[in-house]
């Protein structure tokens, strides 16, 4: 009964792609047509970095997984 109430009061909204910034102040929705057009926003604006930082979220199988296959 209490799940059931949950779901008829929850209200979904659909939210609008936000604008990404690429080199050059080029700001568009879609990652593949920014970075094909213009290149990374870092590449811009001299932040680009020569390493990826990265971070893992999962189980602990899913993070040695992930560490041997790195």
């Amino acid at each position: 009964m209490f799940n059931q109430l949950c779901f008829d009061t929850m209200e979904v909204k659909l939210l609008n792609e936000p604008l990404v910034e690429f080199a050059d102040n080029f700001l568009c929705d879609d990652p593949q047509k920014g970075i094909a057009l213009t290149g990374f926003y870092s590449l811009s604006n001299n932040t680009h970095n020569s390493e990826i930082h990265y971070s893992i979220v999962g189980t602990n199988q899913n993070i040695e997984d992930f560490r041997k296959w790195i």
